[in-house]
C-alpha cells in the first residue's frame, strides 16, 4: 500500500510539472502575437521616418487633463507623429484642420488624387476614429470631394477646396457655421481663377491666403484676399519676400497676421517663415531646429498645413504620411511665447 502511494505521489508530481511547462509556453506565444505593426500600404515614401518614431508616445491618450493638441506630456524636440493609428492612420493624412477648441479635428484622407475629408472628435481624453465628413448638399452639386481644409480662428468659417464643378481646375469654397452646423457651402468666386487655388487659410480678420498657379504666378505662389465690409476683394499677389520663381504654397497665417508659415519647393525645401511688422514682410526664412541647424521636413517629399496652437505651444504639420508634430521652442523661429 505504501509503494502504491509512493508512486500515485510520483505520477501527480510529473503531471504538474508539464502542465506547468506547457502553460509557460504558450504565453510566450500569446505574448509575441499581441504584436501589432502599424498598416503601411499606400504610405509614399518619405513617411518611412515615422516608423522610427517611439509608438509608446503616440498611442492614444485617456488623460482628461491633457490638452487634446498634445498625446504625451514630454520634451517634444523632435517631430512625432499624432495620435498613430487613430489620426495618423497609415492611409495618407495630408492637409487638416482644427475646430478653435480643438474638440474636432478635420483630416483630408487618402492616396494621391482620391483623399477626402474625415472628422474626429476628441471626448473624455480621447481622439474618436475618423468617420467619413461631408457637407450638406441639397442642390447635389458634385464636388466630386472635399480637400484642403481650414476652420477660420472664430469657428465660424470652413473653407476648402473642391475639384467638381469649378470655374478653374480647383477652386475655393467655404461653408457658414448655423445653429451649431455647418451650412450649404458656396464658392467665392472673386478669389477662384481659370486655374487652381489650393490650401486656404484665414487670419482673425478674415484675410485669406492661399496658394494659386493663377496668371502672373511664377509657377505657384501666395496670395491674399483681403476682407474689407463683409466681402472679399481681388486677391493680391504676395512680395517677393515670400513669392520666388520656386513654388510657395500652404500657407498657414497668424491669427493675428503677425507671421506666415508656407512651404518652398527649392534647394533649400522645407517650411519658411515671414514676420509683418506694420505691414511690411520679412524676407522669409527657412524654419530649421535649434540643434544641428537642420531644416524642418527639407529631405521630405511632401510638406502640407503648418499650423500653430492657439497656446503658441506646439508647431504642427503633414508631410503626406502622418501628421506630425513638434514643441515650437524646438525649432529657430519666434512668435512671441509667453
Amino acid at each position: 500500500m505504501k509503494k502504491l502511494f509512493m508512486i500515485l505521489t510520483t505520477l501527480i508530481t510529473l503531471i504538474t510539472l508539464l502542465v506547468s511547462c506547457s502553460s509557460e509556453s504558450t504565453n510566450s506565444y500569446s505574448n509575441d502575437s499581441k504584436e501589432t505593426v502599424t498598416p503601411t500600404e499606400g504610405i509614399e515614401e518619405n513617411t518611412s521616418e515615422a516608423e522610427e518614431t517611439d509608438v509608446d508616445a503616440n498611442t492614444t491618450s485617456t488623460d482628461e487633463s491633457k490638452s487634446s493638441y498634445e498625446n504625451e506630456k514630454e520634451d517634444m524636440i523632435s517631430p512625432k507623429s499624432f495620435e498613430r493609428g487613430v489620426i495618423s492612420s497609415g492611409s495618407n493624412e495630408w492637409a487638416f484642420t482644427f475646430n478653435p477648441d480643438a474638440t474636432k479635428m478635420y483630416i483630408q484622407r487618402g492616396a494621391a488624387g482620391r483623399s477626402t475629408l474625415y472628422e474626429s472628435i476628441f471626448s473624455d481624453g480621447i481622439w474618436s476614429s475618423a468617420e467619413l465628413f461631408t457637407f450638406p448638399n441639397p442642390d447635389e452639386i458634385d464636388f466630386e470631394r472635399y480637400v484642403d481644409p481650414f476652420i477660420s480662428p472664430d469657428g465660424q468659417k470652413f473653407f476648402f477646396v473642391s475639384e467638381g464643378e469649378t470655374m478653374g481646375a480647383t477652386d475655393l469654397w467655404v461653408s457658414e457655421m448655423i445653429d451649431g452646423k455647418w451650412g450649404i457651402p458656396y464658392t467665392i468666386e472673386i478669389v477662384n481663377s481659370p486655374r487652381a487655388e489650393w490650401l486656404p487659410s484665414v487670419s482673425t480678420n478674415g484675410n485669406l491666403y492661399f496658394g494659386s498657379n493663377r496668371r502672373g504666378s511664377q509657377g505657384i505662389d501666395i496670395y491674399v484676399s483681403k476682407f474689407e465690409n463683409g466681402e472679399y476683394k481681388e486677391p493680391e499677389l504676395m512680395g517677393a519676400e515670400i513669392n520666388t520663381p520656386n513654388y510657395e504654397e500652404s500657407p498657414f497665417i497668424a491669427p493675428d497676421e503677425s507671421y506666415l508659415i508656407f512651404t518652398r519647393n527649392a534647394s533649400e525645401a522645407g517650411f519658411y517663415i515671414s514676420y509683418n511688422t506694420n505691414g511690411s514682410w520679412s524676407e522669409a526664412e527657412q524654419i530649421k531646429f535649434k540643434e544641428g541647424n537642420q531644416g524642418l521636413e527639407s529631405g521630405s517629399r511632401y510638406r502640407f498645413s503648418p499650423y500653430i496652437t492657439p497656446d503658441k505651444q506646439y508647431f504642427y504639420y503633414s508631410n503626406g504620411g502622418d501628421i506630425k508634430y513638434i514643441e515650437v521652442d524646438a525649432l529657430n523661429i519666434n512668435i512671441n511665447i509667453n
